[in-house]
């Protein structure tokens, strides 16, 4: 006669949790008297897990409408503020501050610049 399993019944957590500190409890009993090939040891295991999470909050309705500042953007210099800026670029170059693989990048508006002034001193 075959066995006949009833298939519907499925292990609940606290069967898991009662098999398994039945396990343990015997593990024990049996190193306490010495019988067991198993040694138990107990140590402490840390995992660190980091987390970024991002939350996005609704803005309340009830906050009362924040106006905007204005906000100073600096803009190209014009006139006689540029001598400032020249002789800083001179004092740039002259002590190195300026890596040579960027002076192909400033060289062409360097040139640029050079020739609108003498543009402009012909004339």
């Amino acid at each position: 006669m075959p066995l006949s399993v009833d298939r519907s019944r499925r292990a609940t957590d606290q069967d898991h949790r009662t098999s398994c500190r039945h396990r343990a409890w015997e593990q024990t009993r049996a190193a306490a008297s010495g019988r067991s090939a198993v040694d138990i040891v107990e140590r402490v295991v840390e995992r660190v897990v980091e987390r970024v999470v991002t939350v996005q909050r609704p803005v309340p309705q009830s906050r009362p409408t924040q106006t905007a500042l204005p906000v100073p953007v600096p803009s190209a210099p014009t006139g006689s503020a540029w001598a400032p800026l020249l002789t800083e670029l001179a004092r740039q170059l002259d002590t190195g501050r300026i890596y040579t693989r960027d002076l192909n990048t400033i060289l062409p508006g360097f040139d640029e610049a050079l020739q609108a002034l003498n543009r402009r001193l012909q004339h």
